[in-house]
């Protein structure tokens, strides 16, 4: 048996690129981990002209989305995405402190283990 025999056994799996120009910055890292959301990488493409700046939000495996238009995907990416949490890697950090307190609290209130 060949290593490439199973090969012809892989599925394809779509992705979609959503591309969304905004009038100023929506946030100063070169690229996001979109986390609970439909898209899941955010790039940020920089400024394009005066007033123009341009992301791409990728979703893979969107064999969910086979069956929505241009339109209604866009819609539902500006509807999640309109609103960055952080834009630089210092308030990313401190938004990692806030959530490790936020949480480590809780975790150790319930006693929670690893398994």
């Amino acid at each position: 048996m060949s290593a490439f025999s199973r090969v012809k056994k892989l599925e394809s799996s779509p992705i979609v690129s959503v591309h969304l120009w905004y009038d100023r910055p929506i946030t100063g890292l070169p690229h996001v981990v979109l986390v609970g959301c439909q898209g899941q990488w955010l790039f940020n493409r920089g400024q394009v002209a005066a007033g123009e700046y341009y992301v791409q939000v990728v979703i893979s495996a969107a064999r969910r989305l086979r069956e929505a238009g241009h339109e209604e995907i866009q819609q539902r990416i500006v509807a999640e995405g309109g609103d960055p949490l952080t834009s630089t890697p210092e308030e990313y950090a401190k938004d990692i402190d806030r959530e490790e307190t936020k949480w480590g609290t809780l975790v150790r209130k319930l006693n929670l283990k690893v398994e």
